[in-house]
């Protein structure tokens, strides 16, 4: 997969190997970002997929172990797919959207959430697309994660619009600060 923040990466110092950000030069500075202040991570190397459709909540409910249809607009919890038998398909972040829902699952998970998704899509009117060549995923680890996004808090799991440089996007909570997902073609200024 192409790295979408590259060249933003590169032009910042990044030591790059297999498409991923391994460090900057730094490890002492690194760290004392991540747990003083907050510190950029470029999280487009996941996979990403938009479920839509009328259905998309009683069914992507039917192949998980939470409650997505119980989720607020906005708000993010953790699931997992699992087959009937109970053996893990793929875990993913699912944030809630007016419209659709968006899974974030760790790299290569996406063609097998398909696969399970289609095989047990019959009549159901839902829909499904991967998102990762025009959604980016930036987090935002560290203490000040909310207030780089202009917010008082975020709770982990709760969601907020957010622009940031004139780019809209929608920021979610997490226990290490934020996850935002981004329009791709507006990922290198909101970073």
């Amino acid at each position: 997969m192409t790295m979408l923040l590259e060249p933003w990466h590169r032009s910042r110092g990044a030591h790059l190997t297999a498409g991923r950000v391994e460090h900057y030069g730094d490890p002492v500075a690194e760290y004392r970002a991540v747990t003083s202040t907050v510190a950029v991570v470029d999280g487009s190397w996941r996979d990403r997929l938009v479920v839509t459709g009328d259905d998309r909540l009683a069914f992507v409910q039917g192949l998980c172990t939470n409650d997505v249809e119980a989720l607020a607009e906005g708000h993010a919890c953790e699931l997992v797919f699992i087959t009937p038998k109970g053996r893990m398909v793929a875990d993913a972040r699912c944030t809630k959207l007016d419209d659709a829902l968006l899974l974030e699952l760790e790299p290569g998970r996406g063609a097998a959430l398909v696969e399970q998704l289609a095989k047990y899509r019959i009549h159901e009117a839902v829909e499904w697309q991967d998102a990762a060549e025009w959604l980016a995923a930036l987090e935002l680890w560290g203490p000040l994660a909310a207030q780089a996004l202009g917010l008082e808090r975020l709770e982990p799991g709760a969601g907020s619009a957010v622009v940031v440089d004139d780019v809209a996007l929608i920021a979610v909570g997490t226990p290490f600060g934020a996850v935002c997902y981004v329009p791709a073609d507006g990922v290198a200024a909101a970073a």
